[in-house]
């Protein structure tokens, strides 16, 4: 494929996995697909800008698809007619980026429409739409101080939900660091925001997110959790067939000191599958067994096999607190230790090691969802000599935590969240795809790697459209140009779902904001445009901007734009101005 790839997977039929409402005017026009799969004047390399003599320029974030848009536009000085343009839009993750699904996590080059991913709040979503892409681009590497596997690599304009370190109240610089001090009342107080990647910076806090939802599944009891915590540690099966390729045992190896273990270990086979574990020494490792395929098929189902490749059922990860409780314990006893750090004001800590990268990545969720935020590190073992055999290096996942809610941490507990401070962001070349996706329901955002991000890629052919519409027939008039309304992008297009007519509304505002850059290249200043905000609400300093947002994202009365923005839920008097301004943003934008 060339350097110009761009694809986009719509939605087709997922109705027996979305709820009819979700999928409400989903379907797009030929037009819509047209501009999605064929872009115009899209700005693939960053490169084209040298030889592209643009004469105005807008950039422009929409809070309510959490996108940012680019325009450049060409003006012809003698006719003022807008000749030529292209546009930047689109966040998007490398491939690899493992994001948080319903069934553990997923690499973002693999996520399928239809596919259960969890979004900003730890809900399930549907995946509605996907897309790839080809750049020649920068990448950002969003490092977090803790967890550094938790790490991000995506495109700069890609929004991430934060809490802006110099944006709190009563910060100040210290001595022995760069960052900000904050108060830790008012850092948790604050309500986080999503930010274009690029615009972070060192200290300013990430969120982890844990999947919320409680589902106590009976089927699966305390003897059942604890097998499974000792064979997720210390658990793999022997005796495949050659004719069915189906496993025959079941065996557990631990030190041959650890008799307590093993003998527990015994007992909870025997009560579940009533068969006698065996047992048998080598050197120092103790390997208990059990030949049952009744016991293959329970761990395989829970767990899988293959110890890189061992993951957790989504019914584990929805468990009661109280039941993941028991089966992290067990966990622990069979490949954890407690390491007890004597230095001063230091904290002893639970570690806990794995070969499966989505093993520690769910062990993290569950931990959180305990109330305490792990940490990931990836790290390779010696090569070794056991019994005459070369035992080569091998990649281990570390989660390391400290279990004491009282003891001050570099994360940040905040209701059901997790404030996590970055440590670096480190920008380089990339030259490769990117991919990302849409999911339903009103929250567009999803996880990777447990921390939020934001995306909605519907603007592309919105925009596209709209500098199709500037440039044909020898190009538009600025004075025609600022005449352009959402709607006349919607009609081109045949129509848009209701939940995606922001997105025109990005384009068209990035339009503005270039034409005023004209003006002030040109030296018109009496012809630049000002569209200022108005506080309307005083407490909340919510503005009509905001309202403005809300009604794009769907909000056509009073009670479902203060479900949005909480206006007039403390100044009261406000609420007259705040309903003109509803009337007046819905006949606005839907006639």
């Amino acid at each position: 494929m060339d350097d110009d790839v761009f694809e986009l997977t719509l939605h087709r039929d997922v109705a027996a996995k979305v709820k009819a409402k979700e999928l409400e005017d989903w379907f797009y026009t030929p037009e819509v697909k047209e501009h999605f799969f064929n872009p115009k004047n899209l700005l693939k390399d960053p490169s084209e800008l040298k030889d592209f003599k643009f004469n105005g320029y807008g950039s422009v974030g929409s809070p309510a698809c959490g996108d940012k848009m680019d325009l450049w536009i060409v003006v012809d000085p003698s006719t003022e007619k807008i000749v030529d343009c292209r546009f930047k839009t689109f966040g998007c993750f490398k491939e690899g980026e493992l994001v948080a699904s319903a069934d553990g996590f997923v690499k973002i080059e693999e996520v399928k429409i239809g596919d259960k991913v969890l979004n900003h709040l730890g809900e399930e979503a549907y995946v509605v739409e996907t897309s790839k892409r080809k750049i020649r681009d920068f990448l950002y590497e969003v490092v977090p101080v803790v967890s550094k596997h938790n790490s991000l690599n995506l495109t700069g304009e890609h929004p991430i939900l934060a809490i802006k370190r110099g944006d709190l109240k009563r910060s100040r610089k210290q001595k022995h660091t760069s960052y900000l001090r904050v108060d830790n009342k008012t850092l948790i107080s604050s309500k986080p925001d999503f930010f274009l990647a690029e615009s972070l910076n060192q200290g300013d806090y990430l969120v982890y997110q844990a999947p919320r939802k409680v589902i106590d599944s009976s089927g699966i009891n305390e003897t059942e959790l604890k097998l499974l915590g000792f064979y997720l540690s210390e658990g793999y099966f022997s005796a495949r067939e050659r004719s069915s390729g189906k496993y025959g045992v079941v065996a557990f190896a631990f030190h041959k000191n650890e008799r307590a273990y093993i003998n527990e270990l015994k007992l909870l086979l025997k009560k579940k599958f009533n068969k006698d574990a065996r047992e048998r020494i080598r050197d120092n490792v103790s390997e208990t067994y059990i030949c049952s395929r009744e016991a293959v098929r329970f761990f395989d189902k829970y767990c899988g096999h293959i110890a890189k490749n061992k993951k957790l059922h989504s019914r584990l990860i929805y468990l009661p607190l109280k039941k993941q409780a028991i089966l992290l314990d067990y966990y622990f006893k069979g490949d954890g230790h407690l390491y007890k750090d004597k230095r001063k004001n230091r904290q002893d800590q639970l570690i806990m090691s794995t070969a499966s990268e989505i093993l520690a990545l769910q062990l993290q969720q569950i931990i959180a969802r305990l109330g305490f935020f792990a940490t990931i590190s990836k790290r390779k073992t010696t090569p070794s000599i056991i019994n005459g055999r070369l035992i080569g290096s091998k990649v281990r996942y570390i989660v390391c935590y400290v279990k004491d809610k009282k003891r001050k941490s570099f994360a940040k507990k905040a209701g059901g969240y997790f404030l996590v401070p970055i440590k670096d962001i480190n920008k380089r070349r990339y030259h490769g795809y990117v991919y990302n996706f849409g999911v339903s329901g009103n929250n567009k955002s999803y996880l990777c790697k447990g921390l939020a991000v934001h995306n909605c890629g519907s603007a592309i052919a919105s925009t596209s459209v709209l500098t199709v519409m500037i440039t044909e027939n020898g190009g538009m008039s600025l004075d025609d140009a600022l005449k352009i309304k959402p709607q006349d992008i919607v009609s081109r297009l045949g129509d848009l779902p209701k939940r995606k007519f922001h997105c025109s509304v990005l384009g068209d505002k990035a339009l503005r904001v270039a034409i005023n850059d004209y003006f002030r290249r040109t030296n018109q200043h009496a012809r630049i445009i000002v569209d200022g905000a108005q506080v309307i609400d005083t407490v909340l300093k919510i503005t009509d901007k905001d309202i403005e947002e809300a009604v794009l994202e769907g909000a056509h009365d009073l009670e479902s734009v203060q479900k949005k923005t909480k206006v007039g839920v403390h100044d009261k008097s406000c609420i007259p101005k705040v309903v003109e301004l509803i009337n007046f943003y819905t006949k606005k934008y839907y006639g």
